[in-house]
């Protein structure tokens, strides 16, 4: 365990199946549809983002012993990849999501990346704002799907 600011991170292992179901039920509706193509139940998102646990740096934002936030960044080929990024609605704009993701930024770069990407469904208005901010640049669009770009 990790301490950064008042809140602790974690890398994910499943044992911390139970703590993970709790955040995908606590996440709104809206908030679970925005975060998976494949299913909005808690069962179905735990299990897309244990998927390939070992070969990504999945980490967990807790306050006090509740996660308040997830991201998942996937390390190939000097490039990184993030998904199932999420913080609960009653978190959302106090700095948590960004203090998240400037963090994945230094491990990514002690990685040896120089690059990441994401994508954000064009009806996420939110995150969209939110990764642009972060000095993400969108380069491209499918399916629904926003690609967006950042160097490091």
């Amino acid at each position: 365990m990790i301490s950064l600011w008042s809140y602790k991170i974690r890398y994910f292992t499943p044992h911390y199946k139970q703590d993970l179901l709790k955040f995908f039920s606590s996440l709104s509706r809206e908030s679970r549809t925005l975060l998976s193509t494949c299913g909005i139940d808690p069962p179905t998102l735990y299990y897309l983002f244990r998927l390939d646990y070992k070969e990504t740096i999945p980490l967990l934002i807790y306050e006090k012993k509740k996660i308040i936030a997830i991201a998942k960044l996937y390390v190939r080929e000097r490039k990184g990849y993030l998904s199932s990024v999420a913080v609960l609605d009653s978190y959302q704009g106090k700095g948590v999501g960004t203090r998240m993701i400037k963090y994945l930024f230094a491990l990514a770069l002690m990685n040896g990346i120089d690059q990441i990407k994401t994508e954000v469904k064009e009806m996420n208005k939110k995150a969209l704002s939110f990764f642009k901010k972060l000095g993400f640049v969108e380069v491209g669009s499918r399916d629904g799907l926003v690609t967006l770009v950042r160097r490091l």
